[in-house]
């Protein structure tokens, strides 16, 4: 999982094997994301704890997840997570 710089200056999300340019003005691929965030969330290897929460509760983690890599991926590298070199 990972988000990587395009060749012509546009973002491309590699997450879950979806890569497409801009991807955040895309409707079917913010759709993807969402999805991809819900199943990882949902699966019995990496995902919460099914018996202690209930599928509204992980609806709502996958939609605060969902939001969070939205607001701070508008570019790459994120703008919130960028460290100054000494």
């Amino acid at each position: 999982n990972r988000v990587n710089e395009g060749k012509n200056n546009g973002l491309i999300v590699d997450y879950c094997g979806i890569r497409a340019d801009r991807w955040q003005e895309k409707e079917a691929t913010r759709d993807a994301v969402h999805k991809a965030i819900g199943d990882f969330l949902y699966d019995e290897r990496t995902g919460l704890p099914l018996e202690h929460y209930t599928d509204p509760e992980v609806e709502s983690r996958s939609a605060e997840v969902f939001r969070h890599v939205f607001r701070a991926y508008p570019t790459v590298p994120s703008p919130y997570y960028q460290t100054d070199a000494a």
